[in-house]
């Protein structure tokens, strides 16, 4: 989910069209279930740093 998210941030971005931004909704719950996961997995430093680039995205998404 959250790679779509970025995926589609990117194109929107490369691309102009503003219809393919993600909403903030779909960033937020991106963000709930990347922090859903266990500090213990060998996955949750990269889940840590897509849900810091989420919040990124999500800020600019509120800006334009």
């Amino acid at each position: 989910m959250a790679k779509g998210i970025e995926e589609r941030w990117n194109q929107a971005k490369s691309s102009g069209n503003v219809a393919m931004r993600p909403s903030s909704d779909e960033i937020k719950e991106a963000c709930r279930a990347l922090l859903g996961i266990d500090p213990a997995d060998s996955e949750y430093r990269n889940a840590w740093t897509t849900f810091v680039h989420l919040q990124d995205i999500d800020r600019d998404v509120a800006m334009k």
